[in-house]
């Protein structure tokens, strides 16, 4: 089960470096500002893949609850701080650059470390 978890996760993460690459390479000046609305759609894959992991992986494992209860915490609070901050209109009154590390630096960086623990728990 391990194996189909590091295979759809990194099936995801080429999925956002794809979006990058091309992005990159192949968009006109202005729409380099449009990368991280649509690494988003990567998110949006990869985020709720990982927080159903954790869940069977809390619920089927004995080593490392910990990490996924944690790892399940921070992914909920970052979603619904993000709720929050929209709720309260605080997005449309942000820069652009605010608003990209809120909604792709934060989410990226969550993912990673747990993409980098999912290698990690391979056997």
């Amino acid at each position: 089960m391990r194996y189909v978890d590091v295979v759809g996760q990194s099936s995801f993460y080429a999925f956002g470096l794809l979006i990058i690459f091309f992005a990159t390479t192949h968009a006109p000046g202005d729409a380099l500002e449009w990368v991280p609305l649509r690494l988003v759609w990567a998110e949006l894959l990869l985020g709720p893949w990982q927080l159903v992991s954790a869940v069977v992986a809390w619920r089927s494992r004995k080593q490392g609850r910990a990490f996924y209860v944690a790892y399940a915490a921070v992914a909920v609070g970052w979603c619904v701080m993000l709720w929050i901050l929209n709720s309260m209109n605080v997005f449309a009154t942000t820069s652009g650059t605010t608003d990209k590390l809120l909604l792709v630096v934060g989410p990226w960086l969550i993912a990673t470390v747990y993409y980098g623990w999912t290698w990690r728990r391979v056997d």
